[in-house]
């Protein structure tokens, strides 16, 4: 017998992967603080009218709409329902109408041809 072979043993017959998964202690995890401020009125004001970029992508065939506002850097992303003008601007209007809550105004609006 050689070292070789005691090395290939241990390789071999090594110990159960499955057993050692359950005897290791996981570690807790920090929790999450929710630190919410309040924006200050300076920087609202500086972004104050939006440059808004639209763009459709698809999942599985599904059309969705991405949002980006390119001076805010803020996006969303919605499923239209159907490949048709009035689903997009319902999808639109209703992302609009967010930011419209936030005092904002639309100063440009990007995107591809339909």
């Amino acid at each position: 017998m050689t070292v070789d072979d005691i090395i290939l043993a241990e390789k071999i017959f090594a110990p159960d992967v499955a057993s050692l998964k359950r005897k290791t202690v996981r570690q807790t995890s920090t929790p999450v603080v929710a630190d919410i401020i309040e924006i200050p009125r300076e920087l609202i004001a500086a972004h104050e009218e939006v440059e808004l970029c639209i763009d459709t992508f698809f999942i599985n065939h599904f059309p969705s709409l991405a949002t980006i506002s390119k001076n805010i850097k803020y996006r969303t992303c919605g499923f239209v329902q159907a490949w048709i003008v009035a689903e997009y601007c319902a999808e639109l209007f209703s992302y609009m109408q967010k930011l419209e809550s936030k005092s904002n105004s639309y100063k440009l609006m990007n995107m591809d041809q339909f």
